[in-house]
């Protein structure tokens, strides 16, 4: 018995081993710790000392500082980007306001070498204007007479 107890015991020490083995060789060595000395820890039993509040104070300072400034900083990317992009605004306005007034010079020098003044585009447009409104007119006249001729004839009269 005591032969089939060492058995199984050296045969779970082999299996522990080679998954140790198989272990390592996917994921490295084990690291080592060493004794690291942590020196500000104040004691469970006693109590914290008396210069104990003084560093958790100066600790909980500088971590206050380093939130605000976070939150600072955070601000100030937002507001880069929002003037950015006011600023991208502005500038497409701009182009686009520059480019319709460049177009209309270009076209009064164009008016210019045919020789259409500007009155003279006027009255061109003024002539248009007025053309387009007789022939309203006419085919607004046109039904009314015929509206005309068609309660005469039902009035009997």
């Amino acid at each position: 018995m005591a032969d089939l107890e060492e058995a199984s015991k050296r045969a779970a020490e082999m299996a522990l081993e080679s998954q140790r083995q198989a272990l390592e060789k996917r994921i490295g060595p084990r690291p080592t710790i060493d004794n690291i000395t942590v020196e500000t820890v104040p004691g469970s039993t006693a109590g914290a000392g008396s210069g104990e509040f003084h560093k958790y104070r100066m600790a909980r300072r500088k971590e206050n500082f380093r939130q605000e400034r976070l939150e600072k900083e955070w601000e100030e990317q937002v507001e880069q980007k929002a003037f950015e992009m006011r600023r991208q605004l502005r500038k497409e306005l701009d182009e686009a306001e520059t480019r319709k007034k460049s177009e209309k010079r270009k076209r009064l020098k164009n008016n210019k070498k045919r020789g259409i003044s500007k009155r003279r585009r006027l009255e061109i447009d003024d002539s248009e204007a007025q053309e387009t409104l007789q022939e309203l007119l006419a085919v607004a006249d046109g039904p009314k007479d015929e509206r005309d001729g068609v309660e005469s004839a039902a009035t009997g009269g």
